[in-house]
């Protein structure tokens, strides 16, 4: 299983960044695009031509799904366009969103089967998507938002990203005993947060060692986030070994 961080910056775009976007693959497996946030393409472009990539999104905030239009334009109008529609998972509103920002005329839902083969999330249900069994579990976040775990199906290999979410059972259960746990930590530890929205580098790092995962991501950390601040209260509760990850960075297991 291998893992590429093409965006990591929370709720916007960073000087450092696109928003959320990571790239998976199983090898011998077409890659997964996880997550399209603003600033996401070219990203994307620079490491792997995204009409051979199928996607799985964890939500509809435009930092995780903004450039889901420059996908569709690409795949649609580039000259390394695909005849075949990609394969995505996405809440269960998001054929109806997609088709209402490529709509011409208002009132109007454009219809994208010919560019995509788009199927809703299932809380309990399993699905298999090149090399692996991907389940989502419901998050603590506004809308409909999932944490996904994904077991590589020829090693066994696990892995967890938590999307956005608060703290939740969904998120726990999508970590437990993972080897690897991609989670989201957008605050430090203050008064006055608010609630079911994100997590905090306390909470991410308390989330990892409740789960006992083997290994700890930290992204989504916004650019008015002291990083160094995150990076201490997630090590101060998380025995597992753990880092921020940035934009190009690879990991492998």
């Amino acid at each position: 299983m291998r893992l590429k961080i093409l965006g990591c910056s929370g709720s916007v775009i960073s000087t450092e960044s696109p928003a959320s976007c990571y790239l998976l693959q199983s090898e011998g497996h077409r890659p997964i695009i996880m997550d399209i946030g603003n600033g996401a393409m070219g990203a994307i472009e620079d490491v792997v031509n995204p009409s051979e990539c199928d996607i799985v999104l964890s939500h509809m905030h435009p930092d995780h799904a903004a450039d889901m239009t420059s996908l569709v334009v690409w795949r649609r109008y580039s000259h390394l366009a695909s005849d075949e529609p990609a394969k995505l998972y996405a809440p269960n509103y998001f054929s109806t969103r997609l088709g209402m920002w490529f709509s011409d005329h208002e009132g109007e839902i454009a219809d994208l089967q010919d560019t995509f083969h788009i199927c809703g999330w299932k809380v309990g249900e399993k699905v298999e998507l090149n090399g692996f069994l991907i389940e989502p579990f419901p998050a603590d976040h506004p809308g409909e938002c999932y944490c996904l775990r994904f077991t590589e199906i020829s090693t066994g290999a696990t892995f967890a990203f938590s999307g956005d979410t608060g703290p939740c059972d969904g998120v726990l259960q999508a970590a437990q005993d993972v080897d690897c746990f991609l989670c989201e930590a957008t605050w430090t530890t203050q008064p006055g947060l608010p609630p079911h929205m994100h997590l905090t580098g306390r909470q991410a790092g308390e989330i990892a060692q409740q789960a006992k995962v083997g290994r700890l991501l930290i992204t989504h950390i916004p650019p008015w986030t002291d990083k160094d601040k995150v990076y201490q209260e997630v090590t101060s509760c998380c025995s597992a070994p753990a880092e921020l990850v940035t934009p190009r960075s690879e990991y492998e297991w």
